[in-house]
């Protein structure tokens, strides 16, 4: 089961692992020595640039600060200067300000794909795993249990990406409620009309909405979490 990796499983990942890191030495090692030179045409370094945008779009975009992969940030940056110092003034004011949307904005087709593909494939998995769960490896009925959440991730994969996620019903029956809730609060803070008395008020009533909310609808759910934790 994937959430349940055996010691035998883990033991032969970081064999994997230990034997990539190894290779990669190897080959930075091969490298350094013999030297790497590309011709590319223009076309081709905006590919690269795209390219280089891409991967560290990926290893960075849910990171922020000390959580950003800094040899992949750093290298990406280095890639954008030499790049920057084969155009014309022009060209280079143009994008220097921001590299990395500049190239990101041609690339943006494969993100969204990227995306959805991931989040389907994601929300698929998860569905499975919850109605319809694997059991340990070993336990009877184990194999079947596997087959079961295959057919029904298969399933939910093919059903979203055919028709769309409009067919996930989800039971909330005051949600309508508590987004109307959400943008009277909304309406009341980001409202610019009055003097600053008005304003004052406005957030004093939102601040009070906002609290009455909290209490009515995520009380108990800040109470499980809360005891979750404490755990």
């Amino acid at each position: 089961m994937r959430d349940n990796m055996n010691t035998k499983t883990k033991k032969s990942l970081n064999a994997m692992y230990k034997e990539f890191a190894n290779k990669e030495k190897r080959l930075e090692k091969s490298i350094a020595e013999t030297g790497m030179q590309i011709s590319l045409t223009g076309k081709e370094k905006i590919m690269l640039m795209e390219l280089v945008t891409l991967g560290e779009w990926f290893v960075n975009a849910t990171k922020i600060g000390k959580d950003r992969i800094e040899k992949y940030y750093r290298f990406h940056s280095k890639i954008v200067k030499a790049f920057l110092a084969t155009l014309n003034k022009e060209d280079e004011k143009e994008i220097k300000d921001d590299p990395k949307d500049y190239f990101a904005s041609g690339v943006q087709d494969i993100i969204k794909s990227y995306e959805n593909d991931i989040f389907i494939g994601q929300l698929s998995e998860k569905l499975a795993d919850h109605f319809y769960p694997e059991l340990e490896l070993g336990a009877k009925d184990a194999f079947i249990s596997h087959i079961r959440n295959h057919s029904a991730r298969d399933n939910y994969e093919r059903d979203f990406k055919k028709k769309g996620l409009g067919i996930i019903r989800v039971d909330i029956p005051d949600l309508d409620e508590r987004v109307a809730v959400s943008e009277q609060v909304a309406r009341l803070c980001f409202d610019s009309e009055g003097t600053a008395e008005d304003k004052e008020e406005r957030h004093a009533k939102a601040e009070e909405i906002a609290k009455a909310a909290n209490k009515k609808y995520y009380s108990d759910t800040e109470d499980a979490t809360s005891n979750e934790q404490k755990k």
